[in-house]
């Protein structure tokens, strides 16, 4: 008697501790997590020079003159139908035909052309959910970094944290995504000698790309 009653007290024990461990750390082990502080965002200079910063320290000062001189805003009128592509900085936006339903304004802005973190926008915000992924590429072409030690993170402003995205190493997808657009008569801003990395988006927020892991 005394051995079944212990028996079931351990049993219970064990199940409690399962729970609270799940409750801690979300019912899927394998979500992604929120990145509070922010990740080591890359910082390309000039020469192709390569640091790393964290995301919460790149908020730009009100007085920051260089950080002006620096931003970057890009926008254009979309065909979600057809789909097309824009540029900003070192990031690029490929948008496949079909992404959305009727012509939508994107905007995609960096408050430092030198930090990797980009404002993807869309009006109306209606149009900001997609049918087809749209690949949002950095371009590490002339930058002494390696893509493979890269990754591409999503801020959620719910959680008000960093979350890790799945990321190509390559610009494979988006190489062949500019082709279809382009009808093979090229691949537009992307060549053959280009290299980088890549993620699929389903909605515009603010991105950024730094180091991989972390």
């Amino acid at each position: 008697m005394r051995t079944s009653r212990a028996s079931a007290f351990l049993r219970g024990v064990t199940i409690a501790a399962v729970a609270l461990l799940l409750a801690g750390c979300g019912t899927d082990p394998f979500a992604p997590v929120p990145l509070s502080s922010g990740p080591p965002v890359l910082v390309v200079g000039d020469d192709g020079t390569v640091t790393y910063r964290q995301a919460s320290s790149l908020e730009p000062e009100d007085d920051d003159d260089q950080g002006d001189e620096r931003s970057l805003t890009v926008e254009k009128e979309i065909d979600g139908v057809k789909g097309g592509w824009l540029e900003c900085g070192r990031f690029l936006l490929a948008i496949p035909s079909g992404a959305f339903d009727s012509t939508g304004t994107v905007t995609m802005s960096m408050p430092d052309s030198t930090a990797m973190v980009v404002e993807l926008e869309i009006a109306p915000k209606r149009l900001n959910q997609f049918r087809v992924p749209v690949l949002l590429s950095l371009k590490t072409t002339g930058a002494d970094v390696q893509p493979d030690s890269l990754a591409i993170y999503w801020y959620d402003p719910l959680d008000r944290g960093w979350v890790g995205m799945a990321t190509e190493k390559d610009l494979s997808s988006t190489k062949d995504c500019l082709l279809n657009l382009s009808s093979g008569s090229g691949s537009g801003p992307v060549d053959s000698n280009d290299s980088g990395v890549a993620t699929h988006l389903t909605h515009f927020s603010r991105y950024s790309a730094g180091k991989a892991g972390w």
